[in-house]
């Protein structure tokens, strides 16, 4: 396996794309790159990736605890927003997006995007996003972490308490690097938040694609109502809307599970 090289990575990035990086920081080990990218200089972190060996204290939503053996991608990546210049829920979605897409150019079929920052294929887990920030007076720094399964043994993997997979399973004879994948991802993933103002539009025109809920009916956890409905696309802002006895309505910030028929 190759080991990390920040200019492999960033030659996996388009020249256009290329212009909007920073530094790109390879560590052999560190407890979770959104952690240390988070702690980064603010003048450093626009543009900035962090990419890790091994993370010792991976992150997942809600105080998740991410399992990080060596050989996948850990990855964060550092932006600054103006103030009211995006829909900080849109984030997430957007980098759902860019990791889907990005997995499609080496040939990925059948994944798409539980609503709002799981990519699977079916119902088992292969990529897990997580976006934090600080607000500030003028505006808001996001370092948004990825991390992505590339290879999983079974023992590695028996802690983990969901259905995960691994790219390897699907590309056993075409998955791209750990450098090219981060570099196609960053690609993506700034080609839509290079131009915030559109973030909303372009988020809503590619979201459908790749909406794993939609027409779903799904249980809804962490909010006071509604507890369950049918899954009916997101919102402008990113939110999920919810098809209710009581009519649409928006959730947004919850644990979403399908419920089986």
């Amino acid at each position: 396996m190759a080991p990390l090289d920040p200019d492999l990575v960033a030659g996996a990035v388009s020249v256009e794309n290329r212009a909007w990086l920073g530094e790109i920081i390879v560590l052999q080990e560190t407890g979770s790159t959104n952690d240390y990218a988070m702690q980064l200089p603010r003048k450093r972190l626009h543009g900035a990736v962090v990419v890790a060996e091994m993370q010792t204290a991976g992150k997942g939503r809600r105080g998740r605890h991410w399992r990080s053996p060596p050989g996948n991608l850990f990855m964060s990546f550092g932006w600054q927003f103006a103030v009211g210049e995006v829909a900080q829920g849109l984030l997430p979605l957007a980098a759902g997006l860019a990791v889907c897409r990005a997995l499609e150019r080496f040939g990925l079929s059948g994944h798409g995007i539980k609503w709002p920052n799981d990519v699977r294929i079916g119902r088992e887990k292969l990529c897990g996003i997580l976006v934090e920030g600080r607000s500030r007076s003028d505006g808001f720094d996001m370092v948004c972490g990825i991390g992505v399964n590339m290879t999983l043994q079974d023992e590695a993997g028996a802690s983990i308490d969901q259905p995960w997979t691994t790219l390897a399973q699907h590309l056993a004879h075409g998955a791209p690097s750990r450098n090219v994948l981060a570099g196609s991802i960053l690609d993506e993933f700034i080609a839509l938040i290079g131009a915030a103002e559109n973030l909303a539009g372009q988020v809503a025109k590619h979201w459908p694609r790749w909406d794993l809920l939609y027409g779903r009916k799904v249980n809804i956890l962490g909010e006071s109502h509604p507890d369950h409905g049918v899954a009916r696309g997101i919102d402008s802002r990113g939110a999920l809307c919810l098809e209710t006895s009581q009519g649409l309505q928006a959730v947004h910030s919850a644990e979403v599970s399908v419920r089986e028929s």
